[in-house]
């Protein structure tokens, strides 16, 4: 799953993933470890996915 920055219709919430505190950070990689599972949810037919938190792990029983 890529983030582009620059096409501007991609939307990543930075201040989530910043208030976590890191496993391992190094120059290019962040490692989080979480108490609780992210919910990735992705299309590859229309090329689409969404991240979300755990506290939205409700919307990921599909």
């Amino acid at each position: 799953l890529t983030v582009c920055r620059t096409t501007g219709d991609s939307r990543l919430d930075w201040d989530w993933f910043a208030a976590r505190e890191a496993a391992h950070e190094g120059r290019y990689v962040r490692h989080l470890h979480l108490a609780k599972p992210l919910c990735v949810l992705i299309d590859g037919h229309k090329r689409q996915g969404v991240i979300l938190p755990p506290d939205h792990s409700q919307d990921c029983d599909t």
